[in-house]
């Protein structure tokens, strides 16, 4: 990355160098992410298998996404407040303990699996985003500024192994255990992830500091300070704003795209998980992407370019029915997603103060799956009244327009990350 700057410092190439406690991270992230594959795909199925209709998967993505709503706003003051090691380590355990209920009721009172299900996905979903906005906040303490692009591309590189792994094994296991008894290997991997958390050290002077930062102020002013602070900064509210509505066209695909691959395409559950292992490769090649991306491409333009590339190969999926190009087009899509993230979250790292990064992290959040319950049970009922290809259609074309808006905008099109390093490799040639 010859020639990049943040605040007057050269960025170094990925290639060369990740911080050990980074890759503790990213070891902890990949093997807690190849669980979540399983309960990702295990909890449709198994809605489907024991109601036969679409409607219920996307009620229960709709369960999860309203708890990303609530815990967005509640999880941000928490983590700027405390310590994101600890929060890490107690989110994995408590998670853990939850999967492994659904196959324990499974097997001792299955006719309330349904509703254990509903409940478990709805708790889960509020400490994995716990757990990733706990990510997000720790980066910045664990590396410099120069290191954080890095950093970043090192945890999407991560997915790479997980996503692969993990959906290779899902299809697997659910064919093999069953849908709710393979939940239990999800469980295990979040015992796994706390005990590899043990072994980031987070630094001593930042731990002081943190100490003292739980004892002051107030919750609910610090959550004020967090509303402000996205409500006043226009990039911060115009890529939430995107984030908004392209969730509209990409969460319906969440959702449903294994409803589709069962019930449309007719894939079993193997086939179904090897498609979703592309996934994989989507993440690691957008994480070796993201900081040259980041460097030669302005991040507004690129977010929205991004989106609309997402919405296109959605419309794609649409009228597709073999497997072979459907896993190819559905990388496209994996692959743009990861983009419009990582590199929204990567700017938000090298822009927003550490004190109040979190909030930022959990509000944006929030703010942008307010539609998200609403839109997967609309999913639902699309696929259970037309099919999933119509649902498909619409989906893209959401998409395809949200990026088009987004390039029209003049805030979107001056959001740049590469200001700031032009600025400091201005500083760093007048020393």
């Amino acid at each position: 990355m010859r020639g990049a700057f943040i605040d007057g410092h050269p960025v170094k190439d990925l290639r060369r160098t990740v911080d050990p406690q980074v890759g503790l991270l990213a070891v902890g992230d990949l093997i807690t992410k190849a669980g979540d594959y399983i309960f990702r795909l295990a909890v449709p199925l198994l809605l489907l298998e024991l109601t036969g209709s679409a409607l219920w998967a996307g009620l229960a993505f709709a369960v999860q996404t309203s708890a990303t709503v609530v815990s967005g706003m509640l999880t941000g003051p928490i983590i700027d407040r405390g310590n994101p090691k600890t929060i890490l380590q107690m989110s994995a355990l408590a998670m853990a303990a939850l999967a492994a209920t659904v196959p324990v009721v499974g097997n001792v009172a299955p006719a309330a699996v349904i509703a254990v299900a509903l409940v478990v996905s709805f708790a889960l979903e509020v400490l994995n985003f716990a757990y990733r906005s706990c990510v997000n906040s720790i980066v910045p303490v664990l590396v410099t500024p120069t290191e954080i692009p890095n950093a970043t591309a090192a945890l999407s590189v991560s997915k790479f192994a997980s996503k692969m792994i993990g959906a290779a094994i899902a299809g697997v296991l659910i064919a093999t255990l069953g849908a709710a008894n393979s939940i239990l290997v999800d469980a295990a991997s979040f015992v796994a992830l706390a005990g590899v958390t043990v072994l980031i050290r987070v630094p001593v002077q930042f731990t002081k500091n943190d100490e003292k930062r739980s004892t002051k102020g107030d919750f609910f002013a610090d959550l004020a300070e967090g509303i402000r602070y996205v409500w006043n900064d226009r990039p911060v509210l115009t890529l939430n704003a995107i984030n908004f509505l392209a969730n509209l066209g990409y969460v319906p695909v969440l959702a449903m795209f294994v409803i589709h691959l069962k019930q449309t395409v007719h894939l079993s559950p193997e086939a179904i998980g090897l498609i979703y292992a592309v996934d994989g490769v989507a993440a690691l090649l957008a994480g070796i992407a993201i900081p040259t991306l980041m460097r030669r491409v302005a991040t507004g333009p690129l977010v929205v370019g991004a989106v609309v590339a997402l919405g296109a190969a959605v419309v794609g999926l649409s009228h597709l029915r073999a497997p072979i190009p459907i896993g190819a087009l559905f990388f496209v899509v994996l692959g743009a997603a990861q983009v419009v993230n990582r590199v929204i979250f990567t700017h938000w790292q090298m822009t927003i103060p550490r004190t109040i990064l979190g909030r930022v992290f959990g509000l944006s959040s929030a703010f942008e799956n307010l539609a998200s319950p609403i839109a997967a049970v609309a999913a639902g009922l699309v696929v259970q009244v037309t099919g999933s290809g119509t649902m498909l259609l619409v989906s893209g074309a959401v998409l395809i327009l949200t990026g088009i808006g987004g390039a029209m905008s003049s805030v979107v099109r001056s959001i740049d990350s590469r200001s700031r390093g032009k600025v400091g490799a201005e500083v760093a040639t007048a020393l």
